[in-house]
């Protein structure tokens, strides 16, 4: 079980750190107000008290100074300035480290963090002696280990030890201490999982009679009646008047390994005025009237209790993301069964088929909304990873000596968890190559007329069904010449090989390729984008790039927008069916012989779409169905399709089949990849379709076109 608590923290954990990186990086932008320090303070403390629970001393002892930082930023006692961002960057960078430790069973040596440590102390003033209440976490969490006996925290010394004559100068000193302190009043509203949480209040109350004077009153008013009892589950409320010569930051620090920031308030009161002599003539007196004052006491917690009831924030679980797997896969499952319930109703005679498809109608909107449902559960926003991004711009641009800004737009695009995960290394791949191959430094920007600084704009979006991520950067554009130098130098290419430009630019993602001059911390070893078009194509995704020379590259990453269902075209071309997935189909249309026509050169099929020439492509003859008819027959359709770079192209077909939802079903882990085919999928007839690859087909035409070309001049030899 607390295994299970402690997989737990470490996965909020993840969530609080990016949240804290997000939170220092528009600091470093300038963005100082209360919020964004607030939600990087809040981080921090939330790190902080769940490490103290589970007793990981390091990370907490480093995450409280940290936090007092931070604490002094918000009082506008530290005034943030780039020496200080540093330091809270590098202060982050420890704690996720310290993270990390302590999730694989270290206990915080490995890692070296005395330096920041030493800085952060520098920043606050705190000496070597300071703060020494984290030093020995195992005072903190002496004492009961369950909260046994609840009437312990409401009763005071029955009988208190007589007291001490005092000499005059302690009776001086102890004077000048009770002029100078203050009157606090503290507010404990625990939330009803206190005890879950395995938090002693006991250990609280110890702490904060150590700073002064306390008088604690509980409130027992919200506990229900025994047969709706939990008693799993906390009612219990508190209010304290303490007077000590402390600051309001030093009761925090009281709470804040046990707490959270919500759960206590605390506010200056009024002195209490001294007691005079009527006063105890009171005291003697018996209580009158008692039970209506209590009773509306006990109105006003419960409607206290009931608007802090209506105020809570809502409900959330953690899933384990194999659960929703499986949820995923039975709506796949779900989806082919549909598919099949509907090859047979169309069999059956038309008086039955009616209501058969009517039903088949209600379970098709049915299981689009199941599907559409459990990937949202599984969607998250790329904020996570693009947050990361702006950092390392800035340090990138202090190694290399550039000047460079990150623009970023579209981060809260949705994208399935398990595409998140393989993006964080080619983006980061990317950036890296664009500072140190993209951008030229400053005084070559301004000798080519550019502004000194230099722009990169990270955007993702939706378009047709996937994701476009396009990372673009205004610098000098990729070296053809020199790129087909290097190609074949490292024997990728031969020295009389004819190459478009695109097919120059795309040696770039070739492994062992780099046309760095020496090897540098940043670059120069041939790896990274290779890296990049690897991890891109490992989750069925496919990356491009294009550059024009002095004026800058982009890099277009299109990335599938669900690896479950898509919506699909069913067409018929040879003797085979194939799905052309929805989103990326512009227009279909008849194809007639006067629409059709070659070009000269030996370019292929053309149609005028529009005003415009695109190619045409014969799905049968491409991906080899042809069952020998004739492919350019009256009864044949044309598909009109976008790939991911907006351009159109034609698709020849036999005839349309219709158009319904299918499951994407791997081909490589099954089988192997094919190319012009992006996956697979099982019709309603039980028999398997390929899902056509519309990006990869032109790429496809022209190694087919050129290998029949060499068959030819083989064969002519």
């Amino acid at each position: 079980m607390l295994e299970e608590l402690k997989e737990t923290f470490f996965e909020e954990c993840h969530e609080l750190l990016s949240a804290l990186e997000e939170s220092l990086n528009s600091m470093s932008d300038g963005e100082i107000d209360a919020e964004t320090v607030g939600s990087a303070f809040r981080a921090i403390h939330s790190v902080k008290g769940g490490a103290g629970t589970f007793g990981m001393t390091a990370l907490v002892d480093f995450s409280h100074h940290f936090e007092n930082a931070l604490d002094l930023v918000r009082s506008e006692e530290l005034n943030v300035t780039g020496e200080v961002m540093q330091t809270f960057l590098r202060a982050n960078d420890i704690v996720v480290d310290l993270v990390d430790d302590a999730r694989a069973g270290g206990d915080g040596e490995a890692v070296d963090s005395a330096a920041a440590l030493a800085e952060i102390k520098r920043l606050t003033g705190a000496g070597d002696d300071a703060d020494a209440d984290v030093d020995d976490l195992d005072a903190l969490f002496e004492g009961d280990d369950a909260l046994d006996d609840l009437d312990a925290m409401f009763e005071g010394d029955d009988d208190p030890a007589p007291a001490t004559p005092m000499a005059d100068g302690d009776a001086d000193a102890a004077n000048a201490d009770a002029q100078s302190a203050t009157n606090y009043e503290i507010q404990i509203t625990p939330q009803t999982d206190l005890f879950r949480r395995a938090v002693d209040m006991s250990v609280v109350f110890d702490g904060l009679e150590e700073l002064g004077a306390l008088e604690t009153t509980g409130d027992a008013s919200e506990i229900p009646e025994l047969a709706s009892l939990d008693v799993s589950a906390n009612y219990l409320r508190w209010t304290c008047r303490l007077t000590a010569p402390v600051k309001p930051r030093d009761i925090v620090g009281e709470f804040d390994l046990f707490l959270d920031e919500a759960e206590y308030k605390i506010a200056e009161a009024a002195a209490e005025p001294a007691p005079t002599p009527a006063d105890d003539a009171a005291k003697n007196q018996p209580e009158a009237d008692a039970t209506p004052a209590t009773d509306n006491g006990r109105r006003a917690a419960k409607t206290a209790g009931g608007k802090r009831a209506a105020a809570t924030t809502p409900t959330t679980i953690r899933v384990n993301l194999d659960r929703i797997d499986r949820m995923v896969n039975l709506v796949g499952e779900i989806v082919i069964t549909q598919a099949m319930l509907s090859e047979i109703a169309e069999q059956l005679p038309p008086e039955q088929a009616t209501s058969v498809l009517e039903g088949i109608q209600s379970l098709s909107r049915q299981s689009r909304e199941l599907q559409e449902s459990v990937m949202s559960v599984r969607a998250q926003p790329l904020k996570a990873i693009f947050s990361r991004l702006p950092r390392l711009t800035r340090e990138l641009a202090g190694s290399l000596g550039k000047n460079a800004k990150l623009e970023i737009q579209g981060e809260y695009t949705e994208v399935d968890k398990t595409v998140i995960e393989e993006l964080a290394d080619p983006l980061t791949h990317m950036l890296r190559n664009a500072m140190d191959h993209g951008l030229e430094t400053p005084e070559e920007r301004l000798a080519a007329g550019k502004p000194e600084e230099g722009q990169i704009k990270l955007s993702a979006e939706h378009r047709g069904g996937k994701i476009l991520i396009n990372l673009q950067d205004d610098g000098r554009g990729v070296n053809r010449r020199r790129v087909f130098d290097k190609a074949v130098a490292a024997g990728i290419v031969d020295p009389d090989e004819q190459l478009s430009p695109d097919e120059i630019d795309n040696l770039i993602f070739h492994p062992g390729l780099s046309t760095a001059d020496q090897v540098s911390d940043v670059s120069g070893r041939g790896v990274g984008m290779d890296v990049v078009k690897r991890n891109i194509q490992k989750i069925g995704g496919r990356i491009v790039v294009s550059s024009e020379p002095g004026v800058g590259s982009r890099f277009t990453l299109a990335l599938p927008l669900t690896l479950a269902v898509l919506d699909g075209m069913v067409v018929r071309a040879g003797n085979e069916k194939f799905v052309i997935p929805i989103a990326s189909i512009v227009q279909s249309l008849k194809a007639t012989a006067e629409m059709i026509s070659d070009t000269p050169g030996g370019v292929g099929p053309t149609l005028n779409y529009r005003g415009n020439v695109i190619p045409v492509y014969d799905l049968s003859e491409l991906l080899d169905a042809d069952d020998g008819g004739s492919p350019a027959s009256e009864q044949s359709v044309v598909i009109v399709v976008e790939n991911e770079l907006g351009q159109k192209l034609g698709l020849r077909a036999d005839q349309i089949d219709g158009q319904q939802q299918v499951v994407i079903k791997s081909l490589e882990k099954s089988y192997r990849a094919i190319p012009g085919v992006s996956a697979a999928t099982i019709l309603g007839n039980g028999l398997v379709s390929l899902i056509v690859d519309i990006d990869a087909l032109p790429t496809l035409a022209r190694f087919r076109a050129d290998a029949k070309a060499a068959s030819s001049l083989k064969g002519a030899a």
